[in-house]
């Protein structure tokens, strides 16, 4: 998605400030400020400790 810059952080924008999502409380919001659903897939916890097992794995050393 390629816009103005001017539009780049208008959803964060409306989220955190807007009157009327003040009680949005989990609510997914998607550009331009627009109430949106998440994909199935995104509440699967695998992918998510998959990464953080790896993370965990490359990082021990540091």
């Amino acid at each position: 998605m390629v816009d103005t810059d001017s539009l780049g952080a208008v959803t964060q924008l409306y989220a955190g400030t807007a009157p009327e999502t003040a009680s949005a409380n989990g609510k997914h919001f998607i550009p331009w400020a627009r109430d949106g659903l998440f994909r199935e897939d995104a509440n699967d916890p695998g992918p998510g400790k998959k990464l953080w097992d790896y993370v965990d794995e490359v990082t021990a050393d540091v």
